[in-house]
């Protein structure tokens, strides 16, 4: 009973975090906070000491924090693993199925600039270029718009600026690679086997 008692705990203070952190490693993460409070007690102590509290009084405020759970959990989310847990205002009623939605319209609106770059924007400006040039145009200013949704994000995740936007440019990258390795294999396969979908129309 006690053991269900205390995983009921860990599992109630969790739910804050599961929009950062996995269900399975959050719930690890928070039962060994709790049962390993005394070196986690030291860790704070030291975080506060380093920013100029005594470390009597540093001491003393983390033995306060201690006694409770939650709050004890919640202080060392944010000064240990930097998580901040969602404003309590910013909890509403939206399912899974609402989520994924709006997840899948981000990620469907955000991928075309690339394409708008390479198609409209690029032709535009420089009218003259080649396609090469409209490409290599359309990868740099992708990669500045993930540099700065990842600066934007930074203000919720509580990572620096600087870390987050090479976070989401990296991630960026990686994504492109992989897609143009794919696309290249798909368009040379289908070249071999469905010659007569790249032959040029005839001339009217």
């Amino acid at each position: 009973m006690k053991h269900f008692s205390c995983d009921r705990n860990v599992r109630s203070i969790a739910v804050p975090y599961t929009l950062t952190l996995t269900p399975h490693s959050l719930l690890r993460t928070v039962r060994k906070m709790i049962e390993s409070r005394s070196s986690e007690k030291k860790r704070v102590t030291e975080i506060y000491a380093a920013k100029g509290l005594a470390r009597r009084h540093a001491r003393a405020i983390v033995d306060k924090l201690a006694k409770y759970d939650s709050l004890f959990v919640q202080t060392l989310m944010m000064e240990k693993l930097r998580l901040q847990p969602p404003a309590p205002d910013s909890e509403d009623d939206r399912g899974p199925w609402t989520d994924g939605f709006i997840t899948f319209c981000s990620f469907g609106l955000w991928s075309f600039v690339p394409i708008i770059m390479y198609a409209a924007i690029s032709p535009l400006l420089f009218p003259s270029a080649s396609d090469f040039f409209h490409f290599q145009f359309a990868c740099v200013v992708t990669m500045g718009v993930l540099f700065a949704l990842g600066v934007a994000a930074s203000h919720f995740s509580g990572k620096p600026r600087i870390r987050s936007g090479c976070e989401f440019s990296v991630m960026g990258a990686a994504v492109f690679v992989v897609a143009f390795v794919a696309a290249s294999h798909v368009a040379a396969t289908t070249r071999t086997h469905l010659p007569r979908f790249f032959e040029e129309a005839p001339s009217v």
